[in-house]
């Protein structure tokens, strides 16, 4: 889980491009299945110009949780 202020400043600090870096605040995190790596879930810019907080990362946790599931059950259906 990454939580960021300054997603901007974050990513100038990195060296990254900005040109799609959004500004204001950042809340990340994988989105993992039994150690398999599916994707990314990403919510940037806050309502009000607030920054996240840790009951946030508690809601993004359960929602990658629950896409975790969610996709490791499609492929499941999908192979068979």
């Amino acid at each position: 889980m990454l939580r960021l202020t300054d997603a901007r400043a974050y990513a100038k600090l990195l060296d990254f491009a900005l040109d799609r870096c959004p500004s204001g605040s950042f809340l990340g995190t994988p989105i993992r299945h039994h150690g398999k790596h599916f994707g990314n879930l990403y919510l940037v810019e806050k309502i009000g110009g607030e920054e996240f907080m840790s009951e946030d990362e508690v809601i993004l946790a359960l929602f990658a949780s629950q896409a975790s599931t969610a996709i490791a059950n499609a492929r499941t259906y999908q192979t068979e």
